[in-house]
């Protein structure tokens, strides 16, 4: 029993001891870091995964729109709503004012006339352009 106490007694014996101690310690820590960045690229990959099917569905869903809008139906629809499109059987109405007279009566947003608004510095007119003046 002597013999083992007297083991111990040595330094060299202690300071291996103390860095394998160390040494499992610093693994320790390493494995417990790579095991939380494993856990955080697993739920980025869900995520990312998630995403992707999402992107599938709208993709899926864009398709059928175009193939929709690329029918006759929406062909039609859609040359209806940009162009002026006349069918068959129909007429087309179109208004002309006399020359020199103005239809509408053109008033800024609070009831000026162009021309004073036209007066306005530039920096005034930008003001207003961005924030609408209240009519009384």
């Amino acid at each position: 029993m002597e013999q083992a106490q007297e083991r111990w007694r040595r330094p060299g014996v202690r300071l291996a001891v103390l860095a394998l101690i160390g040494i499992s310690v610093y693994f320790l820590v390493i494995f417990v870091k790579q095991s939380v960045n494993l856990y955080h690229l697993k739920q980025a990959e869900q995520a990312a995964e998630a995403r992707v099917t999402q992107l599938a569905q709208e993709n899926a869903q864009l398709a059928e729109t175009l193939g929709w809008y690329m029918g006759d139906e929406g062909r039609r629809l859609l040359v209806e709503r940009n162009l002026p499109y006349v069918g068959p059987g129909e007429q087309v109405a179109v208004v002309v004012a006399p020359p020199g007279q103005v239809p509408v009566k053109v008033v800024g947003p609070a009831g000026e006339s162009p021309e004073a608004l036209a007066a306005l510095p530039a920096w005034q007119q930008w003001w207003r352009a961005v924030f609408t003046p209240i009519s009384p």
